[in-house]
This record gives C-alpha cells, sequence and structure tokens, in this order.
C-alpha cells in the first residue's frame, strides 16, 4: 500500500489553488509518533506554489499590519 493511498488534500480558503497534503498513517521518530504528516514540501519548493503562498501570506498583511519603523 502506497502512502498516496492515504494522502487527503485540504484546499486553502483565500486561493483554492493551494492545498495542503495531508498523508494518514503512523509515522515513528526517537522523539514522537504522529498520525498524520503535513506535507509542506511542495509548498515550499514548487515555484508556482510557493508564489501563491507567498501571495496569499502577503495579502494579510498588506493592509492589516501596523509596521514598527
Amino acid at each position: 500500500m502506497l502512502l498516496v493511498d492515504h494522502e487527503i488534500k485540504i484546499p486553502s480558503k483565500v486561493n483554492p489553488a493551494l492545498k495542503l497534503r495531508v498523508l494518514k498513517g503512523h509515522f515513528a521518530t526517537i522523539h514522537s509518533h504522529i498520525n498524520c504528516y503535513i506535507d509542506m514540501t511542495m509548498l515550499k519548493t514548487r515555484q508556482s506554489e510557493a508564489e501563491e503562498v507567498a501571495k496569499a501570506m502577503a495579502a494579510d498583511y498588506q493592509y492589516n499590519k501596523p509596521i514598527d519603523t
């Protein structure tokens, strides 16, 4: 059974083109055991998706956040 069989894609509320991939299963390290793995690799490394993530994040700061200079 491949991990992709357990993949869930969660679309962004801000930009439906962005999807967060969640893999269900049992993942264990020396320090932790988890049931879901949030894969952010594509969002950070794929140029088109990384650009869309940056735009979505920047939109929140464009007018709503005071900047102390």
